[in-house]
This record gives C-alpha cells, structure tokens and sequence, in this order.
C-alpha cells in the first residue's frame, strides 16, 4: 500500500477500490495510506506557498523536493 501511495500516477480513488478487492488488512492500509502520502502533501502544500515568489531560492528548493518525490515514486 506505501508503494502505490508513493506513485502519483495511480489515480486515489482507483486504489482504494483495488484494495478492498484484494487481501489488503484495514491496519495495512491505513499505515500505507498514512505514510504514503505525508511526501506529497508536504511537497504540494510547500509549492504552493512558495509560487508566489518564484525565482527565490525557497522557489527552487521546493520545487526540486516536489521533483525528488515524483522521482521517487517511480
């Protein structure tokens, strides 16, 4: 479950459906779930507040961490 969380390509709702039709453990899937997408809300969340001065090294440093999870969702 942390695995497919960490891809962005995987639509959410889509795997929330593939769970339930798999052995996946409700306690399973609320720790990948959680953990899963810490990473990316914390990127987004600090793109977000840092698109309103680009060109600032917060800028560029926010943006190569959001470049680092897409990476390593893959």
């Amino acid at each position: 479950m942390l695995a497919v969380r960490l891809v962005p390509l995987f639509p959410f709702g889509w795997v929330n459906y593939a769970a339930a039709f798999t052995a996946v453990g409700w306690r399973d899937y609320l720790v990948g779930t959680g953990v899963g997408i810490l990473p990316g809300t914390v990127a987004y969340v600090a793109l977000g507040g840092a698109v309103a001065r680009p060109g600032t090294p917060v800028f560029f440093a926010v943006l190569g961490l959001l470049l680092a999870v897409l990476a390593g969702g893959w």
